[in-house]
């Protein structure tokens, strides 16, 4: 959350982390990540979301790419999973 908000690229230093909506609507759903033509430089890795579990509320959901898995309960202490960050902005 902290890198995507302290983020200054391409002259934008607006950008987010994305909700877990943002991040699944563009999982490649087991295609072939290089097949994919928006993001075509993503692999099937986890991905960090702005939206935290419920349940216990300091840990963040992820979504895993390859099979647009979203999943609240993944190890994350540490990074051990090694869990992507992907930044978006809003408007132009």
């Amino acid at each position: 959350l902290a890198y995507c908000e302290s983020l200054s690229y391409a002259g934008k230093t607006d950008w987010r982390l994305p909700n877990v909506n943002e991040l699944h609507s563009i999982a490649t759903y087991e295609l072939n990540p290089e097949l994919q033509t928006d993001f075509p430089d993503l692999g099937s890795d986890f991905y960090w979301t702005s939206t935290t579990n419920a349940n216990v509320i300091e840990n963040a959901w992820v979504v895993e790419f390859k099979y647009g898995i979203i999943k609240p309960e993944l190890a994350k202490d540490e990074n051990i999973n090694a869990i992507y960050t992907m930044c978006v902005r809003d408007g132009n």
